[in-house]
């Protein structure tokens, strides 16, 4: 008997797969359990269109994604910091700082995609990587500068 998977069932297969199983173990197990359905030709048109839409879901959730890598590219986010008398800053930018300011921008991007080791602690610019979900990845360049115009005048020794 052919059965179209509906679950994934350990030693049969995996969801949408059509397997050849025995008469008895398909009426009165799989399919008593909602676990498969006959291989009818019906069954098998519904499967592959539901294969179809999920495939253009995915193209579509990569292609957003992908448009948001090109945002990317073209800013830069700037970040004002406090400056200590040695021109050594005194907090850093994280990864949700980051967030929060792509938020601003109405860019949406998670915490975890962020490509950040350790908060950043040095004034100047940062490239950033940012891996999207579908193996799409992007950049974002960040400015660290100081937060008053003395703190500045200060670092580059005027005062």
């Amino acid at each position: 008997m052919k059965v179209i998977l509906l679950h994934d069932v350990p030693g049969v297969g995996k969801k949408g797969e059509t397997k050849e199983v025995n008469d008895g173990y398909g009426r009165n197990f799989l399919i008593a359990r909602n676990l498969a359905a006959a291989a009818t030709p019906k069954n098998i048109r519904i499967v592959e269109q539901q294969k179809n839409q999920h495939l253009r879901a995915l193209a579509l959730e990569r292609q957003q994604y992908e448009l948001i890598r090109n945002k990317l590219l073209h800013l830069t986010l700037h970040f004002k910091v406090k400056i200590g008398e040695r021109g050594m800053p005194f907090g850093s930018v994280t990864s949700q700082d980051i967030v929060h300011e792509l938020a601003k921008q109405k860019i949406t991007v998670e915490k975890r995609w962020i490509m950040l080791d350790n908060p950043i602690r040095v004034l100047g610019q940062h490239t950033i990587k940012i891996y999207f979900p579908h193996q799409v990845e992007g950049t974002v360049n960040l400015m660290i500068e100081p937060e008053t115009p003395i703190a500045k005048a200060r670092i580059s020794g005027a005062l």
